[in-house]
């Protein structure tokens, strides 16, 4: 038994001399069990994960500015490889806590860059696949989880240091302002006991 490539059809050969037309039958595919109707569904049926869909704007928003975070990461956490110190009389106020995580980016900093290594090579592969965010099958919508995941983490330790920074500020602008206050109060209350002597 022989496939025919180009009619795609069974021949059978073999059998006795005349009876079947130049010694040879042709089974087509609608005649065979193995061709039927259901099998050629089958043969052509996709898998619902492998079908690619329009992606959410609020996901390709998130990956595009995953994309730009992860960058500016793997360019910032080589920065933390020496120690840290935190010094100067405008972190006095959160030193111990600055100095806590900056300790800790700096015990981290290889993971942390090779994360972010491996997610902007995954955002440039899914970049190529997806045609610029635009359509992604269920699998590639589960692993852009991932850079999505270490931006977040990026951005967590960057809020954290200029969250610590801008308290330790309005910390002294709070001093400050109470100071100038009590100055003013001070000199008020001698103004009126100089006017009222």
């Amino acid at each position: 038994m022989t496939t025919g490539a180009a009619t795609r059809s069974i021949v059978v050969r073999g059998d006795p001399p005349g009876l079947w037309p130049n010694d040879s039958t042709v089974l087509h595919e609608d005649q065979d069990t193995g061709g039927s109707a259901l099998g050629r569904f089958l043969r052509r049926a996709v898998a619902y994960e492998a079908l690619p869909a329009p992606m959410s704007p609020q996901l390709r928003m998130a990956l595009w500015i995953s994309f730009a975070v992860t960058l500016v990461g793997g360019l910032m956490f080589p920065a933390f490889q020496g120690e840290p110190h935190v010094g100067g009389w405008l972190f006095f106020w959160v030193r111990p806590l600055l100095q806590g995580v900056l300790s800790f980016l700096h015990d981290i900093w290889l993971i942390a860059l090779v994360l972010n290594i491996a997610a902007v090579a995954t955002l440039v592969i899914l970049t190529i696949r997806t045609r610029g965010f635009t359509q992604a099958t269920r699998v590639e919508n589960w692993v852009s989880v991932g850079p999505v995941a270490a931006a977040s983490g990026d951005a967590l330790a960057v809020s954290l240091i200029v969250a610590l920074v801008i308290l330790s500020i309005i910390i002294w602008l709070v001093i400050v302002a109470f100071c100038v206050a009590a100055v003013i109060g001070l000199v008020v209350i001698l103004a009126n006991s100089q006017s009222s002597s």
